[in-house]
């Protein structure tokens, strides 16, 4: 079975909304049992899943945004060479002759006759230069790593959440079949009973047997429930249900 991947993830969603538990109307064990399956193959929805946990992570949005810091720190490190260049601009000169006829020298001074440039490069700034760089870039690397670790760990995480899911909905749909045969081996005990054919002892214990199966089908519905809300709460847009 093939769902378009914006499709699938809507329907998935909405099969998490909680629904009334037993003795309303039972949950749809079937419906969600089919579509956390078909989750589990695709491998693109589930990274779509994962971007979502990222996007709702209050700590990944510090990471991410110390991460565009860094790379901005990076990017002005690189900038940086030109604090390397010293740039020097002579305006002023000055030049002395000797005058062969008075026998005297002569000191001949200037101010923009004589412009002068120079062009130099500080050494100490450039190895600093290289290494803030190479700081700056390390720093990037290691947050890049940190991120896609989260990323795996949270990918991990959920896959193990919608097995558990699915765990508890093949005990849900047990304790729900068990309790149906249960209930009719309650009436066909009371149906003898009436004709004779069984004793009050045996009513009471298909009675009883009755109540436990129904205690079994609220605590199975009650765990599948809680875990819907949890799914919930880590897969879908937090910002989005605030009012």
């Amino acid at each position: 079975m093939y769902l378009p991947q914006s499709c699938f993830i809507a329907l998935l969603l909405l099969s998490l909304v909680s629904r009334p538990c037993w003795g309303q109307d039972s949950i749809d064990y079937q419906m969600d049992k089919q579509l956390i399956q078909i989750l589990l193959r695709d491998d693109t929805a589930l990274d779509s899943i994962v971007d979502q946990m990222l996007t709702n992570s209050y700590l990944l949005r510090s990471a991410k945004a110390e991460l565009l810091q860094k790379q901005e720190a990076w990017a002005q490190s690189k900038r940086s060479w030109l604090s390397t260049f010293i740039v020097g601009v002579s305006l002023y000169s000055q030049s002395t002759s000797f005058d062969e006829t008075t026998q005297t020298s002569v000191t001949t001074s200037g101010v923009l006759p004589n412009l002068g440039v120079s062009l130099s490069i500080n050494p100490e700034k450039l190895m600093n230069m290289r290494s803030n760089a190479r700081i700056a870039q390390q720093d990037i690397v290691r947050s890049e790593n940190a991120m896609n670790e989260q990323r795996r760990t949270l990918k991990i995480f959920i896959i193990g959440k919608y097995y558990e899911y699915l765990e508890a909905l093949n005990v849900l749909e047990f304790r729900y079949n068990t309790h149906e045969s249960q209930r009719e081996m309650e009436s066909q005990t009371q149906q003898k009973f009436e004709r004779g054919e069984a004793t009050y002892g045996e009513v009471l214990m298909a009675q009883n047997g009755l109540i436990n199966a129904e205690e079994a089908v609220i605590r199975a519905e009650i765990f599948v429930k809680k875990l819907k809300q949890e799914i919930t709460l880590y897969t879908t847009d937090s910002e989005s249900s605030q009012p």
